[in-house]
């Protein structure tokens, strides 16, 4: 079979003499009678091809000879658009952006911590001031069957504030009808720090007022609060004290009045004068 193509399809008329290859021809008649032909239409080019095939049903296409085995590392160049073309059966690398750091993910170092329940959140209190309180004092006074918390309330004002007026003097009030002497403890507990004032005039007046009323005249309390009264508001405001103090004869204590008042010496002359018009001596 020298100088003759591998793959024309033709057999050599020495084979065809052979028996091996009529006992085949028989045989493959047999079976083709039983199956559908497969070649091109029923030729004799194809008729011979299938003889051949059934001559060599496994055999394999030779490789030519000093044929360079496929590189698997250049790819191949792609004619049609002048790119390059991965080797098959290879996945593409991923494609990254210019220009573009790829950032690692971030472990934070803080450790989550676990709510707290409610039991241990503090509970935080709106702060206790005087004003809230004496509002309500003022609103349950009207009520007599809430008179000791509305006591609880004025001492707790007086705790808060203790130069606030208001608070001594509206104590004051709920005692003045009931239990009056009552009410000079509470009003003898303000802080008089010497400033006089028409606020501290009033506390001095309401002292005053119930101590003569009672007729406590050797109470120590009455002669410095009525001084202090009379210094604000003039001698001449005390007059009709005076003339209940001279009634019961009470001479001594309206010379030191007086000159307390006027910051003197109970000797000294213009004072002594004084007494004398007055009859005190």
């Amino acid at each position: 079979m020298e100088g003759k193509d591998q793959n024309n399809g033709e057999v050599s008329k020495y084979l065809l003499e052979t028996e091996v290859w009529k006992d085949l021809t028989k045989e493959n008649k047999n079976e083709n009678d039983t199956k559908v032909p497969t070649n091109d239409k029923g030729s004799a080019a194809g008729k011979a091809k299938g003889k051949v095939a059934a001559i060599t049903p496994n055999k394999v296409a030779p490789k030519p000879r000093n044929a360079a085995p496929p590189s698997r590392l250049t790819p191949t160049k792609a004619a049609s658009k002048g790119r390059c073309v991965p080797p098959a059966n290879k996945v593409p690398p991923a494609k990254v952006a210019v220009g573009k750091a790829v950032k690692a993910p971030v472990q934070s170092s803080i450790t989550p911590q676990a709510n707290p329940r409610v039991d241990d959140v503090p509970v935080k209190l709106n702060l206790v001031i005087h004003e809230s309180r004496i509002g309500l004092a003022r609103i349950l006074s009207q009520d007599t069957q809430k008179l000791e918390e509305v006591i609880s309330l004025y001492e707790e004002v007086i705790k808060l504030a203790p130069h606030l007026h208001d608070s001594y003097i509206e104590l004051g009030n709920l005692y003045v009808k009931n239990n009056p002497l009552a009410a000079v403890d509470i009003y003898c507990k303000y802080p008089f720090d010497g400033q006089l004032s028409y606020d501290d005039a009033f506390l001095y007046g309401e002292i005053v007022r119930i101590l003569m009323k009672e007729e406590k005249f050797a109470d120590t309390r009455l002669l410095p609060h009525m001084i202090s009264l009379g210094k604000i508001l003039r001698f001449t405001h005390l007059e009709k004290y005076v003339t209940i103090l001279e009634n019961k004869g009470c001479t001594s204590f309206l010379r030191e009045l007086y000159a307390g008042i006027n910051n003197k010496a109970i000797d000294d002359p213009e004072v002594v004068e004084f007494f004398r018009f007055k009859l005190w001596l």
